[in-house]
């Protein structure tokens, strides 16, 4: 079994593969049968343990019981042991040199978050988990609280690279205190039927998230009625609160200046908005006859004034009825 699983990780080609554990074998013991089969397994699927020194000290003597496998030694920047009086096994550690590419992108990787606050709520939830501590099984115990931790982890302090959009409450600014407390309350009774789901919990979510969707609703209805009522003579405020709700964003094109400076597309802009507004009426039709303006702007017939004689006389007599 131990070699099977052996030779199946060395058909992975590239991969480095790192087994460690308790395997109750002790090394020191070289005359031991079964230690010269478990040796005889692991060198020959490339395997070499890297930890040498006793690992248990449960008589007079120290075992090598706690392994460390590994089919790649280039790598390795230090192993070894931490003293501790924990129990009558040696914690065994190794620590590795991997270089990551920095402009490498990972297009599923969370960003972890932790502050105190977010701290603080993890610890409360967890004191909130029951530990079934009379329990025979302790593979069941450490199951329940692998996948509780696991999951309030998430919760906490896994931030994921998805836009969560419009539905945050916190972005809204109808939202009141109270509706963002009943919020985080509906959201831990959710949590709650997702560590144990019962029929109890659930009725607690389902009566709890009907009652406060009713309140959502009408503390919105109720901030947007003010602000229109607020702002019924204001056309481009109303229109803003308008395109608010539908999540709409304005664009302006002249705004995005590409490898360009600004005065060189304001000048373009204004320069083509006659050729603009012709293509957008008349589209691919807009020929010649459409663009030259002498088709419909006739030539301008100049009057000559070098005929008529003025005398000096009848300029004062024109200028003396002008009002002062």
């Amino acid at each position: 079994m131990f070699g099977s699983i052996l030779s199946k990780l060395n058909t992975f080609k590239g991969h480095k593969s790192y087994i460690l554990g308790d395997f109750n074998v002790n090394l020191y013991n070289s005359n031991s049968s079964v230690v010269r089969r478990y040796l005889d397994c692991m060198f020959s699927n490339n395997f070499l343990p890297i930890i040498s020194r006793a690992t248990h000290f449960g008589g007079l003597n120290g075992t090598c019981i706690d392994h460390i496998l590994t089919n790649n030694i280039s790598n390795i920047i230090c192993n070894g042991l931490i003293r501790c009086n924990i129990s009558r096994h040696l914690p065994t550690f190794v620590v590795l040199d991997y270089n990551f590419d920095p402009n490498e992108k990972c297009r599923n990787r969370n960003k972890v978050n932790i502050n105190d606050f977010l701290l603080q709520g993890f610890l409360n939830d967890f004191k909130l988990l029951k530990f079934d501590l009379e329990s025979d099984s302790a593979e069941n115990m450490y199951s329940f609280f692998d996948r509780n931790f696991r999951t309030l982890y998430d919760k906490w302090f896994i931030k994921s690279q998805k836009s969560s959009g419009n539905n945050s409450l916190l972005r809204s600014d109808w939202i009141s205190i109270g509706v963002a407390k009943s919020s985080d309350t509906k959201n831990k009774l959710y949590d709650i039927w997702v560590m144990n789901k019962t029929r109890v919990n659930w009725n607690k979510y389902v009566d709890y998230k009907r009652v406060f969707d009713a309140i959502r609703s009408k503390e919105k209805f109720e901030y947007f009625d003010k602000c229109f009522k607020a702002n019924q003579h204001d056309l481009k405020k109303t229109w803003k609160l308008i395109n608010g709700l539908l999540g709409r964003k304005r664009s302006n094109r002249l705004l995005v200046f590409p490898n360009q400076d600004a005065a060189h597309n304001f000048n373009y802009y204004f320069v083509n908005i006659a050729n603009d507004l012709l293509l957008k009426t008349y589209g691919e039709n807009a020929n010649a006859d459409l663009t030259d303006f002498n088709k419909y702007m006739p030539e301008r017939n100049i009057s000559e004034l070098s005929d008529i004689n003025f005398s000096s006389e009848e300029i004062n007599n024109i200028i003396s009825k002008l009002n002062n």
